[in-house]
């Protein structure tokens, strides 16, 4: 019997040390999704290339130059579409891209799925660019009920930032939303976008982004 006592104590210890790593296996794996999932979120709502620490990357063309071919080889296409300009063009991008001045987008067509006969499934692809030169790609998704052709309520709505073709550009989702109004979904986006560099003070933009459907379909896009 006093065996059997004396062992008491070295068994609660074993069981107290057990239980702790079992609670720290836990919170690992918790911690872990957390994590997982706060990346997923990230890169949905906001994408940031590197930011450089040197207010001269836009003091001249050669100097931009120089910084993409820092990156060795990360931006080469941005690099090669940039030294095709003339020298008077390249100041002008420079001078364009610290405030988003005179951007275009191009909407891409993407091909209507439906998953269900009463689901409608719609995208769109929005492309920025200067000069010709790419900068940035944002997808919007949306899905909703159908009845013949008419939209009837909002299933999914998500727009994110697919592409960043230059450094130093930060690119924020700011809002979004969906509904149906007279058999039409709409759906609507948002992104904030910034020239990172430290020292200089540029005025960010914002880009509206906006998608509509029927029971058949994508109707219309506009971004502006």
């Amino acid at each position: 019997m006093k065996q059997i006592m004396k062992l008491i104590p070295i068994l609660i210890c074993i069981l107290v040390m057990s239980m702790m790593f079992v609670s720290a296996a836990s919170a690992n794996s918790v911690n872990s999704e957390l994590n997982s999932d706060t990346v997923f979120v990230n890169e949905a709502l906001s994408c940031t290339n590197t930011q450089t620490n040197s207010p001269d990357v836009f003091s001249s063309p050669e100097n931009f130059i120089t910084y993409l071919k820092s990156f060795d080889g990360k931006y080469e296409n941005v690099l090669n579409q940039y030294s095709s300009l003339s020298e008077e063009q390249q100041k002008i991008f420079l001078e364009k891209l610290k405030n988003f001045e005179d951007i275009e987008v191009s909407i891409q067509k993407v091909p209507v799925t439906s998953a269900k006969s009463s689901e409608q499934y719609i995208s769109m692809d929005a492309l920025f660019s200067l000069q010709g030169i790419n900068l940035m790609s944002i997808k919007m998704d949306g899905r909703y009920t159908t009845s013949g052709s008419m939209a009837v309520s909002p299933l999914y709505a998500n727009a994110y930032v697919t592409t960043l073709y230059v450094p130093f550009v930060s690119l924020t989702r700011s809002s979004l939303d969906s509904y149906v109004s007279n058999g039409v979904f709409y759906e609507n986006s948002a992104f904030t976008a910034l020239v990172n560099v430290a020292g200089l003070g540029f005025t960010p933009r914002t880009f509206y982004l906006e998608m509509r459907g029927n029971g058949y379909g994508r109707t219309y896009t506009n971004t502006w």
